[in-house]
């Protein structure tokens, strides 16, 4: 029996399942350069962290779900642990787990989130958080960094934007787990507009 995988409960829309390697409009030297970067990634199970930073619309998203359905396709037997969301939405997620579920303290939501396969963190920088949700954050962070678990992020900052979302410490932990590209612990999408560009080639 083929083994398969619930990318719904893991996070994923009706459009993330769509995205992948194959239907990204790749067409500067440099998108297909990270394109070929990430599938590297998933075909040699990197433990590096993937970090999409730049403006809306570069389809940042587009290549974290590719990503991680190429990681996932790749480890389906290992029966992988997956969960995809925005920063706000991981937030509204550990507080039901933790707040709302029976017999589920926040330990075991911290747990949870710690002991995924893969964590993807769409949209950062999108929404401030309150002090209470940026430790949440921090915290997930921090114990992933400490398991060596993956960690995918998308952000609409600058690179020297990251500290400011976060913290210094989180910064650092992006410069050492960080994919190298370009010399540098993230992947800069400083293209053009990825979904107008589409829009404009297909009329």
């Amino acid at each position: 029996m083929t083994a398969t995988f619930d990318y719904t409960s893991a996070g994923f829309r009706e459009r993330h399942m769509e995205q992948t390697f194959h239907n990204y409009y790749a067409v500067t030297d440099k998108q297909k350069d990270v394109v070929i970067a990430l599938q590297d990634h998933a075909e040699c199970f990197s433990s590096k962290w993937v970090i999409l930073l730049g403006p809306p619309g570069t389809g940042k998203d587009h290549l974290l779900s590719a990503l991680t359905k190429a990681w996932v396709e790749k480890n389906l037997s290992t029966h992988p642990k997956v969960y995809a969301d925005t920063l706000q939405g991981i937030l509204r997620k550990y507080r039901e787990m933790a707040y709302n579920t029976e017999g589920v303290t926040e330990i075991d939501a911290m747990n949870w989130f710690a002991g995924l396969d893969i964590l993807v963190l769409r949209d950062v920088g999108v929404k401030e958080m309150t002090s209470n949700e940026l430790a949440t954050i921090v915290d997930i962070i921090d114990h992933r960094y400490n398991d060596r678990r993956l960690i995918f992020m998308s952000g609409n900052v600058a690179p020297e934007g990251i500290k400011e979302v976060f913290d210094e410490r989180v910064a650092s932990r992006i410069s050492e787990m960080g994919l190298l590209f370009m010399e540098k612990p993230y992947i800069k999408c400083d293209w053009k507009d990825y979904r107008r560009e589409r829009r404009e080639e297909t009329i």
